[in-house]
Formats: structure tokens, C-alpha cells, sequence
């Protein structure tokens, strides 16, 4: 098979496809009126052809009962009254003369008209009483139409009492359809010209309906065109514009605040990352640059070493979370379901930050409801449980106090609350923890222990574990985040398999200070 050849077959064709909207309504539009106007015409003229030869056919079958009437019965004999050869319609005097023939009992010729030259007209045989009309060749050789009718005779006695006879006789009439036909091609001919004209008139109404209709349209993709990455903030109106079209700006509208929303965010994180990765580093450099204005002892290299180890650990951290984070958008985090002793599991976590809690004369309080069971990512809810008690631990004040309940809400919900003492936001500062690298301390003086991403991480995990989270500041300093989880895991987000085997690197369930 010639593939080249096939290929240039199919570019052929789809240079002949219409490529624009407008092309594509004009010319839908124009075929279907054409079609409209060519059925409606065939139609039409099928309709007059039907009523032409029903009226032909009904002047056929008078003519042939005019002339069985003039048939009688004579004795045994059957014959035609003398003055039917002398009708005029019948004879060569005219150019396309009827023709009429009679049979008595079968084929028994009794009369014919002068106009068949000794020819004859076929001869068919209905049932008597009835009659049979149909197309034939005459015989001149033209195009025409027969009509068969079978009757009886009557005779006429004396007396003047008429009778039927007994004899059965077949009158067939014939008649040229030329004048019908030419009547027909004039009407078709009429027909098709009106039906072009109006489907070129329908055209040209059509290219100027299409053009105007379009028009808001143009406008649209013009007023689209002129919105950049620069202008994000800038919104389609159209004025006069019809409902479809009012929908179509509608959602550009609503897809334009989203992605303003992105680019800001992608730029505030940017810059935080930014200024997040800045300050430590400035701080190693800082300590470097101390350390070797002059020799130290190696007790003062040493404690230098742990101060820049502290600083890149908590980097470390950050990356981690990062990392974390960026997994879980794009849904590449897997999820292993199992059974997890909740009151446990806080036990497990709080030892990790007992001393630090009690380096602050800190008061702690656990008050989880015994046999809590859920189904759930035991890891993840880990790292959510670390963070909270490491946020809670760290922001409290000194000699303030730490509370941690959990709870069932129902057969299918367990609510986990971590609150600590001495919080100095707002409610309204609160709502914004779940920013990315937000902190609520603006001098901050948590700079390589907490960069903001500690609570942005819990909720992405808790989206992972369908779970929710929630804080609040209230007055008196009391700061609460509230974790809502299922008891069952069957509404856990489970990546795709080819995420599920996608190579990574586990963050390690350990404290972080993020």
C-alpha cells in the first residue's frame, strides 16, 4: 500500500475541513437549509404528481365507462353504438389521439378505435365490476396510460325494461401522458430554481446572522488576549453580552483568580524560601567569620562546629518538610492502613519532649479516652502528633501548662486536641498558621527551629489520612488545634500504584522542629 500516498490523501482533506467556528456554523447552517428547502420541495412536487395522475387516471376511468354504456347486448350479440367511431378523440384527426378497445367474453374482438391503425391495446382481464389502470407504452410508441374496465352488457327489452346481459365484456381506454409530463418537468424545473435561490438568499442571511452573532465572541478572545502574566489582576467584562458567553467569562474569571492566587503564592514562597534559607546561612557564615578572625581554643571550635550543626539540621528539617510537602501535592505519598492505638501512640510521641517541658516548668496534661482505636497511617500520624506537641512545647510560656485530649464524636469520628498556654496571636493571626513559612512571631527569634511549615504539613498529611485540622486563639493565651480523623480508613487517600513504587526517601518519624 502506498502510505505516501494515503497521507497526502488525508492532508488533502483536511485542508477542505472548515477550521473556524465561523466557517463551520455558516456552512452547517447553509446545508441544512438546503436540505430543509429540497426536501420540502420534493415533497411538494411528489404531492402534484400524485394529485395530476389521480385526476388523469379519473378522467381515464369516465371515458371508459362513457363507453361501456354505449355497449349493449342485442340477442347473443354484443355491439357498440354506431356513433362511438365517430367520436373525435378517438380518430387520427388529432396529433395524440386517445385509443379505446372492447373485448366480448374473453378475446373476442367486438370494436376499436380508428386511432389504433389495426394495432391493439393491451389486453388485461380484472375482475368484472372492476378496473385496472396502469402505465404503458402506445402504439406509437409513447409513454401513456391504460385504463381496464370488465362489466356486463345490459339488454334493453322492447318494452323499454333493461336487463343485465350475458355476456361479459373488457372496454380498455388509453391516453397519452405527454402533455402531464411536460406540465411535471416545468413544475420540477421551477421548483429546483426557487429552492437555489432561496438557499442562496439563506446563505447570505445566514454568513451575516453568523458574523454578527460571533462578533462577542472575537471580543472575548480579544479582551483574553490583552490579560498577561503581569496584569493577573485584570478580569474579562463584556458588555451586552449573551448569556452563553456570560458563563464562558464567568469561569475565566473564577480560572484567573485562581491562578493569580498561584502566582502569588509561588512568589511569597519563593521569597521565603528565600529569606528561610538566607538567614542560616548568614548565620554559619557569621559564626566562620568569628572564628577565624583569631585562634581558638579547641573547646570554643567545638562549640562553634555544634552551633553551625544546629543550624544546618534545622535546614535540613525545612528541606525535609519540603520535600514532604511537595510529595503530598502531587500525590505521590503511600499509605499503609493498620489499627493505631491512639493513647499510645501521644505516649510514644511525649517522650521525645518531656525534658524540654520540664526544662520550662511546664505542667502536662493527657486525657484520651482508653481503647481508642484507628485505622489510619501510623507514621504519618506520627509526624502530625510530633509537630503539634513540638509547637505546643515551644511556644508556651514558662511555667504554662500543655493539655492533650482525645475523644470519640461518634461511631465513625475521634477528635484530637493539643493546647498550650501563653499564645500572643489573635483568632485572626491563628486562621493564617496554615500559611507556608508564616510565623506568627515577626521578629523571628525561632529562626533555624521553626520556619513555618509545621502545621502546613500536618494538614496535607491529614488531607492524605481524609482527616481535618483546625486552630484557635482564645483570650488568656490558650492556643488549640484541633485534629478530626476517622475511625476507619477506608476514606484514606491511597496514591496510584506507579506513585506508590516511585523512588523516595522516607523523612524519619523523629521529632522535627518545623
Amino acid at each position: 500500500m502506498d502510505t505516501s500516498w494515503a497521507g497526502n490523501l488525508e492532508r488533502q482533506t483536511m485542508k477542505l475541513r472548515p477550521t473556524t467556528l465561523r466557517a463551520r456554523l455558516f456552512l452547517g447552517t447553509s446545508l441544512a437549509t438546503a436540505v430543509i428547502l429540497l426536501s420540502a420541495g420534493l415533497l411538494l412536487y411528489f404531492f402534484v404528481r400524485a394529485s395530476l395522475f389521480a385526476e388523469f387516471d379519473m378522467g381515464l376511468k369516465s371515458s371508459a365507462e362513457a363507453l361501456a354504456a354505449l355497449t349493449e347486448q342485442v340477442g347473443v350479440t354484443v355491439r357498440m353504438e354506431p356513433e362511438v367511431h365517430g367520436l373525435i378523440d378517438y380518430t387520427q384527426k388529432r396529433k395524440t389521439p386517445d385509443y379505446f378497445t372492447t373485448w366480448v367474453d374473453g378475446n373476442r374482438l367486438i370494436a376499436a378505435s380508428d386511432s389504433l391503425a389495426g394495432k391493439s391495446l393491451a389486453h388485461l382481464t380484472p375482475p368484472v365490476g372492476t378496473s385496472i389502470t396502469t402505465a404503458v407504452i402506445l402504439p406509437d410508441g409513447q409513454p401513456g396510460r391504460q385504463t381496464t374496465l370488465s362489466f356486463i352488457p345490459s339488454i334493453e327489452d322492447p318494452p323499454g325494461k333493461i336487463t343485465p346481459g350475458t355476456h361479459v365484456a373488457t372496454v380498455a381506454v388509453a391516453r397519452h401522458t405527454k402533455d402531464l409530463d411536460r406540465k411535471l418537468l416545468r413544475l420540477l424545473a421551477l421548483l429546483t430554481g426557487v429552492i437555489a435561490t432561496a438557499t442562496l438568499g439563506a446563505a447570505g442571511a445566514m454568513l451575516l446572522v453568523v458574523r454578527h452573532g460571533l462578533r462577542p465572541l472575537g471580543l472575548l478572545a480579544g479582551r483574553i488576549a490583552t490579560i498577561g502574566k503581569d496584569n493577573l489582576s485584570e478580569r474579562v467584562e463584556l458588555s451586552d453580552a449573551p448569556p452563553e458567553l456570560t458563563v464562558v467569562a464567568l469561569r475565566l474569571n473564577e480560572l484567573l483568580d485562581r491562578l493569580e492566587s498561584a502566582m502569588t503564592r509561588e512568589r511569597r514562597f519563593t521569597a521565603d524560601v528565600a529569606h528561610e534559607l538566607r538567614t542560616p546561612l548568614a548565620g554559619i557564615g557569621m559564626l566562620l567569620d568569628v572564628c577565624t578572625t583569631r585562634r581558638r581554643t579547641p573547646d570554643e571550635y567545638e562549640r562553634t562546629l555544634d552551633k553551625c550543626q544546629g543550624i544546618v539540621r534545622g535546614m535540613h528539617a525545612m528541606v525535609d518538610s519540603l520535600m514532604m510537602i511537595a510529595r503530598a501535592d502531587a500525590g505521590q505519598l503511600p499509605v499503609s492502613i493498620a489499627a493505631v492505638p491512639l493513647a499510645a501512640l501521644v505516649r510514644d510521641c511525649w517522650c521525645s519532649y518531656e525534658a524540654a517541658a520540664a526544662a520550662k516548668e511546664m505542667t502536662s496534661t493527657f486525657d484520651i479516652e482508653p481503647g481508642l482505636l484507628i485505622q489510619t497511617d501510623a507514621e504519618k500520624l506520627r509526624m502530625v502528633i510530633n509537630n503539634l506537641l513540638d509547637n505546643a512545647v515551644d511556644h508556651a510560656n514558662t511555667g504554662g501548662w500543655l493539655r492533650v485530649e482525645g475523644r470519640a464524636i461518634d461511631p465513625t469520628s475521634v477528635e484530637l486536641c493539643v493546647s498550650n498556654s501563653g499564645s500572643l496571636l489573635t483568632d485572626a493571626q491563628a486562621k493564617r498558621a496554615f500559611d507556608r513559612f508564616w510565623q506568627g512571631d515577626p521578629a523571628r527569634r525561632h529562626t533555624g527551629l521553626h520556619c513555618g511549615l509545621g502545621l502546613s504539613l500536618c494538614r496535607e498529611l491529614l488531607a492524605i489520612l481524609a482527616g481535618e485540622i483546625s486552630v484557635s486563639s482564645e483570650v488568656g493565651g490558650k492556643f488549640t488545634v484541633r485534629v478530626l480523623l476517622p475511625t476507619s480508613g477506608g476514606d484514606a487517600i491511597a496514591p496510584t500504584s506507579s506513585n506508590a513504587e516511585a523512588p523516595h526517601r522516607d523523612i524519619a518519624p523523629a521529632p522535627q522542629r518545623v
